[in-house]
């Protein structure tokens, strides 16, 4: 049984897009293809024109930040935690460590602790709230300064204030480099985020139809 069939999406730089459709209908299929957890069984998916099964996975995943539906976060210290996601550790600076959390507003609530980026977060993040933890995943995934952006799940967008600051907030990030634009594709986004985005693919019961529209003009 196919989890897609008949997407056809073009998704240009510096722009926001929000998959949405019912549970099941594939947006987190299409952010794992995209980031090739799998591969199409027809069909291509392309970045600047060359298909993505010709490179690397490390070369193409060294052009993303993910946010997982589920915040991942690991026993150990919240620098640790940041670290662990930037493309080169010994690279990233305390500016660098305070500017993705900035940007993914959590940076007050860290320097609130009294070991600040040296606190130990327990057991799979469990001395954070949910939304603590999703903040610090958004910022791990901004320390890598991706050209891509992919959210997935309805907590990545209700939680990080409303999708233009996400933009906002993320163009910031990825102009401290030259690396380029960036999309930033979101799944199982909710009615108020949606004309947040410049366009939004709906997709049909189990991933069928998808094709872009305006996002306003589509959910009025």
């Amino acid at each position: 049984m196919l989890a897609l069939r008949g997407v056809d999406v073009h998704l240009e730089p510096g722009r926001s897009y929000a998959f949405c459709g019912t549970s099941g209908a594939g947006k987190s299929s299409i952010l794992a293809l995209l980031q090739r957890f799998y591969e199409p069984s027809a069909g291509s998916i392309s970045l600047d024109g060359v298909d993505i099964r010709a490179m690397e996975t490390s070369e193409l995943r060294a052009q993303m930040g993910y946010v997982s539906q589920e915040p991942i976060l690991f026993e150990g210290t919240i620098r640790w935690n940041l670290l662990a996601g930037a493309l080169n550790p010994d690279t990233v600076t305390q500016d660098d460590l305070e500017f993705a959390c900035e940007q993914a507003c959590i940076l007050d609530f860290v320097r609130t602790l009294p070991d600040g980026f040296d606190t130990d977060l327990g057991m799979k993040g469990g001395r954070l709230s949910g939304g603590q933890r999703q903040r610090l995943c958004i910022a791990r995934a901004l320390l890598r300064k991706p050209r891509i952006l992919l959210l997935d799940g309805q907590s990545c967008l209700t939680r990080w204030v409303s999708e233009n600051d996400l933009m906002a907030r993320g163009d910031e990030c990825v102009g401290r480099t030259e690396r380029g634009a960036r999309a930033a594709c979101a799944g199982q986004c909710v009615q108020g985020t949606i004309d947040d985005h410049d366009r939004t693919p709906p997709l049909g019961d189990q991933g069928r139809g998808c094709h872009l529209c305006d996002g306003a003009r589509r959910h009025r």
